[in-house]
């Protein structure tokens, strides 16, 4: 019992003689980096933080004023958030990439909530930072940090999508040798976001009179294209109805002047084509129910567009959420 209770005082004679040694850092007067860095508390990884950490309160003894962090790092790293606004600065924790560069962790409060990661170099000078997480971001709202014991460092927002399913994109950065922080790697889609089409013959020759592109928009359209002659034509499909997505393409046959159909030997699929001046429209002579979801089809009439339908890559058009 005496043994217990000599341990538990010496372990509390540790927190207050390591709390007495630890120079405040709310004042204005001038203390080494040495102090500075000290004065955040050792925490261990891997870590895990979640955006609810942004609406705690925080304790009084961890408070950084500005006129500290402007001796190390400056107060200009705040201002894209922040603008003209001085958050209050509080101290989270320190990590220790071994005989290499040093992490801290911030978190400010003010109009914005936020979680900030520096690095200092193994000579204690500050070289990067980074937000981890704010409340106030309009776009890859990041609602959770996972920093494992390799030093990288992953934004995760997971949202609900409008049919009640769950997505999740994620971001991994890791610090590298330049003095920055960078992406490394990249997860998913943003909220809102949707990947871009690839129209696989866009770009071939488009000189015959029914060649061009037709279509709603750039998720549901099809692009028509020169054959290898004039009886022949080669065709992209693209369907984006809610649950009916599909894509299809091939070669087709002109029966008429202004008619053609698609068949092949191998698939039961076919597919007829009837031209107008400026429209087509498309009709499954055969079920192609192998080629898209069972309760959606191909048919459909469309207009003639006068430009391209898809965008570049990155462009992709945005959801409504």
């Amino acid at each position: 019992m005496t043994k217990i209770l000599l341990s538990v005082l010496t372990v509390c004679l540790l927190f207050v003689f390591c709390g007495r040694n630890k120079k405040t850092m709310s004042g204005t007067e001038a203390v080494d980096v040495a102090d500075f860095i000290a004065f955040f508390d050792d925490i261990s990884l891997p870590l895990v933080i979640t955006d609810s950490l942004l609406k705690k309160n925080n304790n009084d003894s961890t408070l950084i004023s500005d006129t500290i962090i402007n001796q190390f790092i400056g107060d200009t790293i705040f201002t894209p958030l922040y603008g003209a606004e001085i958050p209050k600065i509080y101290a989270m924790g320190r990590f220790r990439n071994k005989d290499a560069e040093t992490y801290l962790l911030l978190k400010t409060k003010g109009k914005v909530n936020a979680v900030y990661a520096l690095a200092f170099t193994p000579e204690n000078r500050y070289s990067a930072n980074m937000v981890l997480m704010a409340d106030g971001k309009k776009t890859n709202e990041v609602n959770r940090v996972a920093i494992d014991s390799k030093f990288t460092f992953s934004l995760v927002d997971q949202y609900k999508e409008t049919d009640g399913t769950t997505s999740e994109f994620s971001q991994v950065f890791a610090y590298n040798n330049a003095g920055l922080f960078m992406m490394i790697m990249k997860d998913g889609l943003q909220k809102g976001e949707i990947v871009p089409i690839l129209n696989p013959i866009d770009t071939l020759p488009s000189q015959h009179k029914y060649s061009g592109n037709y279509g709603r928009d750039d998720r549901n359209f099809i692009t028509v294209r020169d054959g290898g002659n004039p009886k022949e034509f080669l065709f992209f499909i693209n369907m984006d109805k809610g649950d009916c997505q599909a894509e299809l393409k091939g070669e087709a046959v002109f029966v008429t002047s202004d008619s053609a159909v698609y068949t092949t030997k191998t698939d039961p699929c076919a597919i007829g084509f009837k031209f107008g001046s400026k429209s087509i429209r498309i009709t499954e002579t055969t079920i192609c129910g192998n080629k898209r979801p069972a309760d959606c089809s191909f048919n459909v009439s469309y207009n003639r567009q006068k430009t391209a339908l898809v965008k570049e890559p990155g462009k992709a058009k945005k959801k409504k959420t």
